[in-house]
């Protein structure tokens, strides 16, 4: 069992004010436009299960600014299509809290995130913030190098080129051109990634 960065809960309320705080819709406003959608694009009431507003927490630093959460929602937005229109932070606990709609607006349904997408989600919160990784973080790195190769495609070649400085020795050298192709395969499908088993390969 992997744990995830962020926590996600069900929340029929708007965020606490704090004193860094960013609200784009209040709660009522956001949710009175879902239910609206979903009964203009099903024909059908929403169900009484349904969370389509969910609030996310996870841990900062002293130094992630809301407008860092801002843009960290909108990267969200374009992968996830979960909306996020209100941040607020508690610097008692440095915690970020995110009010998400998962609402999808020409399905009427909501956003279902499977487990390998949350640990993605995971991932990209721990690099685009710079946070420090947990413990269960060294169980991802092959959705870190993923990440890595979808910012820049160069990424691992560049590095490899940066090597060719350091003076290593050709076996050192060659292993290093070796773990750099992989790598790249990896990212592009060609080679097996993903999390890794105990005491077994990445699968």
């Amino acid at each position: 069992m992997y744990d995830d960065v962020i926590k996600f809960s069900n929340r029929n309320t708007d965020l606490e004010k704090t004193e860094e705080l960013w609200v784009g819709t209040g709660y009522d406003d956001r949710l009175d436009d879902i239910m609206d959608n979903i009964v203009k694009t099903t024909g059908f009431a929403p169900s009484k299960n349904m969370q389509p507003i969910r609030e996310g927490v996870f841990q900062i630093m002293d130094s992630t600014t809301v407008d860092d959460l801002k843009d960290l929602a909108e990267r969200i937005k374009e992968v996830y299509l979960i909306d996020c229109f209100q941040i607020a932070i508690d610097r008692d606990h440095n915690t970020a809290h995110m009010l998400f709609d998962f609402n999808i607006r020409d399905k009427g349904k909501s956003v279902v995130l499977n487990r390998s997408e949350q640990i993605v989600l995971s991932v990209m919160i721990l690099r685009y913030l710079d946070l420090p990784r947990p413990e269960c973080a060294d169980e991802w790195m092959g959705y870190f190098l993923k990440g890595r190769f979808t910012d820049d495609e160069d990424v691992f070649e560049n590095w490899l080129n940066n090597l060719k400085h350091k003076k290593l020795n050709k076996n050192d050298f060659n292993l290093a051109k070796e773990m750099s192709i992989f790598v790249k395969q990896m990212c592009q499908g060609m080679a097996v990634f993903g999390i890794r088993k105990k005491n077994k390969e990445f699968v």
